[in-house]
C-alpha cells in the first residue's frame, strides 16, 4: 500500500514538474531578454550622455588621425613640421575650410596654421568618438560645461551615481589655450592627485585648508597643440607624454599652465579662475568617492 502511495506521489510530482517546465523555461527566457534590454538601455544612456555633451559642444570633433601623422607648414609636402600621435583630434573651430584642399586639411593649432594629409584622417562618428573617449576606469566623471553639470558614473560608465551643479570660469565657453587665458580645459583627463590640504581654497570661517582634486592638465592633445604652436618645446612635450602614459601628474611648469582643480567654494555662479567649483557638500562627497586615476571628460 505504501509503495502504491509512493508511486502515486512520485507520478504527481513528475507531472507537476513537466507541467511547470515550459513556464520555467519561458521565465528564464524573459529574464534573459529583460537583461539584454536593460543592458542595451544602459549602454544607450551612457552613449547618449557622453556623446551628446561632445556633439552639443560648438567646437565638436570632426576628424581623428588614424595613425601617427606628419604635420606640414604648407600644402606642398615640403615644409615638414613634426609628427603627431594617432587619435589626435581636430575640432570644427580649428579647420580652415576655405583653403583646405583635396589632399590636406588646413587647421589652426593655437597660433599656428598647419596642414595635415587627408589620407591620415578619418571622419569622426559616434562609434569612433565613443570608443576613443569612453571611460576605462571603474568610476568616471563627465563634465557638461554648457549646462554646468557634472555626472559621476560607476561600472565603467554604465551606472549614473550622482549629478551635481558646478561653477566654472566666467570665460568657460572656450578650451584652455595658454596660461592666464582664464578658460576651463576640454578633453579627456584623469584625476592625478587627491590634495588633502589645498593652498588654493580655505574654509571661510576656520581658515583650514580644504580638499581638492587635481585634473591631469595638460593632456597629450594639449601638449601636441602646444608643440605645434611653439608654446612648449620638444623636451617639455616628451615630459608630458611620458607622465600621461604612466598616469602621473603631468609637467605643471610650462606655458600651457597648471593646477586645474575641482574644489570647494560654491556653484551658484561662475566665479573660478579656470577650475571647477562645487558646493562644499558635493565636494566632500566627491573627494571621498573618487580615487586617483579616475577618468574625467570635460566638454
Amino acid at each position: 500500500m505504501k509503495l502504491k502511495h509512493a508511486i502515486a506521489a512520485t507520478t504527481l510530482l513528475w507531472a507537476g514538474l513537466m507541467a511547470s517546465q515550459p513556464t520555467m523555461s519561458q521565465n528564464l527566457q524573459n529574464s534573459k531578454q529583460d537583461l539584454v534590454e536593460n543592458l542595451d538601455k544602459t549602454n544607450s544612456s551612457l552613449n547618449t550622455t557622453i556623446l551628446d555633451i561632445l556633439n552639443n559642444n560648438k567646437n565638436n570633433i570632426i576628424y581623428f588621425t588614424s595613425k601617427e601623422s606628419k604635420v606640414y607648414s604648407d600644402a606642398e609636402w615640403t615644409d615638414f613640421l613634426c609628427n603627431i600621435n594617432a587619435w589626435t583630434f581636430i575640432r570644427a573651430n580649428q579647420i580652415n575650410s576655405e583653403i583646405s584642399n583635396s589632399k590636406f586639411i588646413c587647421c589652426n593649432f593655437r597660433w599656428n596654421t598647419v596642414w595635415i594629409p587627408k589620407s591620415d584622417l578619418i571622419e569622426s562618428d559616434n562609434n569612433i568618438s565613443f570608443d576613443k573617449l569612453r571611460p576605462r576606469t571603474e568610476k568616471s566623471i563627465v563634465v557638461d560645461k554648457a549646462n554646468r553639470r557634472m555626472f559621476i558614473y560607476d561600472n565603467y560608465g554604465k551606472k549614473l551615481i550622482k549629478e551635481v551643479q558646478m561653477a566654472l570660469s566666467p570665460w568657460w565657453s572656450w578650451d584652455k589655450i595658454i596660461e592666464w587665458d582664464w578658460n576651463t580645459p576640454e578633453g579627456k583627463y584623469y584625476i592625478c592627485y587627491k590634495n588633502p590640504a589645498s593652498s588654493f581654497w580655505k574654509h571661510p570661517k576656520t581658515g583650514n585648508r580644504l580638499w581638492s582634486l587635481q585634473i591631469s592638465y595638460p593632456n597629450l592633445q594639449d601638449a601636441t597643440e602646444g608643440l605645434i604652436s611653439w608654446d612648449i618645446n620638444k623636451s617639455e612635450y616628451q615630459s608630458i607624454k611620458s607622465s600621461i602614459s604612466k598616469k602621473w601628474i603631468p609637467n605643471q611648469w610650462t606655458n600651457l599652465w597648471n593646477y586645474i582643480m575641482i574644489h570647494w567654494g560654491g556653484n551658484e555662479y561662475d566665479w573660478t579662475a579656470w577650475c571647477i567649483g562645487l558646493s562644499n557638500e558635493d565636494m566632500l562627497w566627491l573627494y571621498n568617492y573618487i580615487s586617483t586615476w579616475t577618468d574625467m571628460f570635460i566638454w
